[in-house]
């Protein structure tokens, strides 16, 4: 890989694509966890880590238009943390959103029976064993920090 500098980024489209895009994203947004997934996502595809030009597209609009409640929700799901799902419990309405609009949007498969489907149950949705899809890995590789990887 060509070393990283102010020219060679300039002159490659498919960053220069992402960042312009991820600038408008961080110009609308004053929300830190935001912005530091948009942070990630330039710095990996400036780094050659991040999925085809399409896919960056479509994870800088989820990012631009998801909430950070989304962030952590889509995160608590890769790793079980106890002390973030008691904060989404009681949170219940936004979290319970947040993981319909994941599962809508692919990034999360719905654990439930069909038929148990879009019914009201007693507790929070997060408390449910919801398994990342492929297209949820993917994209929580690119918002991620290269370091934590």
């Amino acid at each position: 890989m060509d070393a990283l500098t102010p020219e060679s980024l300039a002159t490659n489209d498919t960053f220069v694509s992402a960042f312009a895009q991820a600038t408008q994203a961080a110009v609308r947004s004053h929300q830190t966890d935001k912005l530091e997934a948009l942070r990630n996502a330039v710095i990996n595809v400036a780094i050659g880590n991040a999925p085809p030009e399409d896919l960056q597209m479509i994870f800088l609009n989820l990012v631009d238009s998801f909430t950070p409640t989304h962030l952590h929700v889509l995160s608590f799901f890769e790793k079980r943390d106890v002390v973030v799902l008691e904060r989404l419990r009681s949170q219940r309405d936004l979290a319970d959103q947040a993981v319909r609009d994941l599962r809508d949007r692919g990034l999360i498969n719905d654990p439930r029976p069909y038929v148990a489907r879009n019914r009201e149950t007693s507790d929070s949705l997060v408390v449910l064993q919801w398994d990342i899809t492929r297209l949820g890995k993917e994209f929580l590789a690119f918002i991620k920090s290269p370091e934590k990887r």
